[in-house]
């Protein structure tokens, strides 16, 4: 295997351990796997899907197994993907920053809500406050695959606390506030 090339195709792709997720977004991260021609490129794609699925966020373990095929056809492996969903969907941090150059500080928060849907998605809040610095919340959606896109769905909407402030004074008519929802 080391010196030349071993032919080899896939005959499955058996994936377990999801209940959640879709089985859509698992196999579209590890199609790589069904093209490869050899064992030394189904060991490569093997590496990138394992690293494809854990970069989603959604798992707490990712195992692929490299197994032969049926002994009917031979020069075949059946690839089990077996993934592991996070127990605990829901993180966050904080944290507080000083510049004490400038005597001022910050405290930013942030909450992930991991895989709501199934479709991979990651939602997350955040806010950041400090006295006499524009203060900010903000909400948004990260999904890697969504139905028939090919690209991530990115939503994210937030407020700047010189926004506040013009409300309560120009009216909401006349007031152009910082929510953007970026589709990308």
């Amino acid at each position: 295997m080391s010196t030349g090339q071993v032919p080899l195709r896939v005959h499955d792709v058996i994936i377990k351990g999801n209940s959640k997720t879709k089985d859509y977004l698992i196999e579209a991260e590890v199609e790589g796997i069904k093209n490869a021609g050899t064992m030394q490129e189904l060991l490569e794609a093997a590496g990138m899907a394992n690293a494809k699925l854990q970069a989603l966020e959604i798992f707490d373990s990712v195992r692929i197994t490299l197994d032969s095929g049926p002994p009917e056809l031979p020069g075949t492996a059946n690839v089990v993907v077996e993934v592991v969903e996070t127990k605990n969907p829901l993180s966050g941090e904080c944290g507080a920053y000083t510049k004490p150059a400038a005597r001022s500080w910050t405290l930013e928060g942030s909450v992930k809500y991991k895989n709501w849907l199934g479709y991979g998605d990651l939602w997350d809040g955040s806010l950041a406050y400090g006295p006499n610095q524009t203060s900010e919340i903000s909400a948004g959606v990260f999904l890697p695959r969504f139905k028939c896109f090919l690209t991530p769905v990115v939503a994210r909407a937030f407020l700047l606390s010189q926004d506040w402030q013009e409300s309560n004074t120009d009216g909401l008519e006349d007031n152009k506030k910082a929510a953007w929802t970026w589709l990308l």
